[in-house]
């Protein structure tokens, strides 16, 4: 069994560096490119989630049978995403999909990114204030972002998802206005530092990953040396933001046990296995329809919806207290049909699907971001690369807002002469 187990490990690690192999192999990149860029980052902590957590957290390490199903688990829905990449990347190509994309005659001048940057980050003032202002107060908010990330989004959760997404569109539009390398730098430590206001550890990387691949657009020489002094930095800044979470207890102990994720896998996993919990026959999918639905409209909306109905059994009346643990090893996907689930629901993914077509739309020629930049462009850019734009919306809701910044971009092209005197 320790061989199996060996391999079970060695085919999770591989799995982490698909998009490297991908972009090198599939898209012809460099080796240095925009999804090799976004490793850097995200490596280190998949291997705390997958490996150094588990090590330190379980009493069997990394050869508990439980551990390792969630392991085995994770692998298949990794792949299942690797597959629904490949195929869409191959559609897209098989149909010539470069033909089909709708406004692609309309393009985006530099003074329109600069009109578009300014009125989203205005937008993004706006829904942060309403955010902050409701409960905690804007300036315990500025002093405390993590606290009141932690604490203070519960019913007015929508303000937080628009801030979110308002800053990402604010960003991609500055980011494409800018001319010059150091630009870009300073516009990228600009948006870092006002990132660090929404709390999250997560922002701040994304928000450093992003400039580093507009460098990479842009063919910056120094791309390298930016990339080994900013990540440790970010990472640094990301570290203090855990500390202002964890507070007196901070050590070496409760850094590890922040990444539970693979042990709270395992756990449901041993908990399925002994007929403690059964599938929940989409229960999960279903109720997470209930994230359509803003608290502040439905006060009595249910605490317990989605995957969170697994971390309720485990964790009971965490939820209501906005604690909700993580679980790694494909158990959202696992827990309403079993292992069916995780090929399908990695098969349906909409982030690898649509990963597959925009890879094909922005790679399939050399692509330069101070070129030919129309509607479309600008809109996959920010699905791809804008950090974290949409990640609190669902599905429909998701495309409702994609069609009203669309609206917004049009009215800023229509009224050119207008914007040009406000802004």
């Amino acid at each position: 069994m320790t061989i199996l187990y060996f391999i079970n490990i060695a085919i999770a690690f591989l799995l982490l560096f698909w998009p490297a192999w991908f972009s090198i192999y599939r898209l012809r990149l460099p080796a240095l490119n925009p999804f090799t860029i976004a490793l850097t980052a995200t490596i280190p902590i998949d291997l705390m989630k997958l490996f150094l957590g588990p090590l330190y957290l379980m009493d069997d390490g990394l050869e508990g049978v439980s551990y390792q199903f969630a392991i085995l688990m994770g692998n298949l829905y990794i792949a299942s995403q690797l597959i629904a990449v490949l195929v869409a990347f191959r559609f897209s190509k098989s149909i010539g999909i470069l033909k089909y994309l709708p406004l692609s005659k309309i393009s985006l001048s530099n003074n329109d990114f600069k009109r578009i940057g300014i009125i989203y980050f205005l937008l993004f003032m706006v829904v942060f204030y309403l955010l902050a202002s409701a409960e905690f107060g804007v300036l315990n908010w500025l002093s405390n972002p993590r606290e009141g990330y932690q604490l203070y989004r519960v019913g007015h959760g929508q303000w937080y998802a628009l801030a979110i997404s308002f800053l990402a569109v604010s960003f991609l539009s500055f980011l494409l206005y800018c001319r010059r390398p150091l630009a870009l730098v300073f516009t990228t430590f600009a948006f870092i530092v006002v990132s660090s206001m929404l709390g999250s550890k997560g922002i701040i990387i994304q928000y450093f990953l992003t400039g580093l691949i507009f460098l990479y657009f842009i063919k910056w020489r120094n791309l390298h040396v930016v990339l080994l002094i900013g990540l440790p930095l970010i990472f640094l800044l990301a570290i203090y933001n855990l500390y202002l979470a964890i507070g007196s207890d901070f050590d070496l102990s409760s850094i590890y046990s922040y990444f539970d994720y693979y042990k709270n896998a395992a756990m449901y996993y041993e908990a399925y296995f002994n007929n403690e919990i059964e599938l929940f026959d989409g229960v999960v999918f279903i109720t997470n329809l209930w994230g359509y639905v803003p608290r502040s409209l439905w006060p009595d909306k249910p605490y317990v919806w989605g995957v969170v109905n697994v971390v309720e059994y485990f964790y009971p009346g965490q939820a209501e207290l906005t604690s909700t643990p993580a679980f790694g090893g494909a158990v959202e996907q696992f827990s309403d049909f079993g292992i069916p689930g995780v090929i399908f629901f990695g098969l349906i993914n909409s982030q690898a699907l649509f990963m597959g077509f925009a890879s094909y739309i922005l790679f399939s020629s050399p692509f330069k971001i101070h070129g030919y930049i129309n509607v479309p462009t600008f809109l996959i850019l920010l699905i791809q690369f804008g950090p974290m734009f949409g990640f609190f919306i669902p599905g429909l809701l998701y495309f409702i807002l994609l069609a009203l910044l669309t609206d917004s971009i049009l009215l800023v092209k229509k009224n050119e002469g207008i914007m040009r005197r406000l802004v």
